[in-house]
């Protein structure tokens, strides 16, 4: 009865060791960001960005 124990013991230590390791492996294998999210990316770069000043893109458009 105790061989059981310690093999099914065994197991689950076996076991949390390939979960880890599917984890890991599933974190570095990322979807690309989809195109909503590049949105709210470029909306918060606009946001945080300062605003120009007008008198020089006058100068850049000459």
């Amino acid at each position: 009865m105790t061989k059981k124990r310690d093999s099914r013991a065994e197991l689950r230590g076996l076991i949390a060791k390939l979960d880890e390791a599917c984890k890991a492996d599933v974190a570095k294998h990322k979807k690309p960001v989809g195109r909503s999210a590049r949105l709210r990316e470029a909306e918060a770069q606009v946001k945080a960005a300062k605003p120009r000043d007008q008198r020089l893109v006058w100068k850049e458009m000459e």
